[in-house]
């Protein structure tokens, strides 16, 4: 079964937040804003490979999922993608097919 088929018949979706501005909570405190970019866009979320690991290990970053989608999100580096309610931070984002019909996001789930 090849991933778009099973980003189709997955029923998975997620959204797509990118950080706003920094604002101060009540007491003085930092908190980040968040605004939405997209949502209920179609996804498959797995474990990151081994090689995909060990490749942003090099860059002393940590990944620990790879979610594919069938669409360019302009994704960046520390953008928040939540899938039910498991959120994750973008560490990076490849053009799988080289033809713009399959991209893998790389991120690390935020516990």
């Amino acid at each position: 079964m090849s991933i778009a088929s099973m980003i189709a018949k997955g029923g998975t979706t997620l959204t797509h937040e990118r950080q706003d501005s920094e604002q101060r909570d009540a007491i003085g405190g930092r908190r980040m804003a968040w605004i939405e970019l997209a949502a209920a866009v179609a996804c498959w979320a797995q474990d990151a490979g081994g090689s995909i690991v060990e490749e942003y290990g090099r860059l002393d970053l940590r990944v620990s999922h790879s979610i594919y989608v069938e669409r360019d999100l302009a994704v960046r580096a520390n953008d928040r993608l939540t899938i039910g309610a498991t959120r994750y931070l973008v560490r990076g984002v490849r053009n799988m097919a080289g033809m713009g019909r399959l991209w893998r996001i790389d991120a690390d789930e935020v516990r």
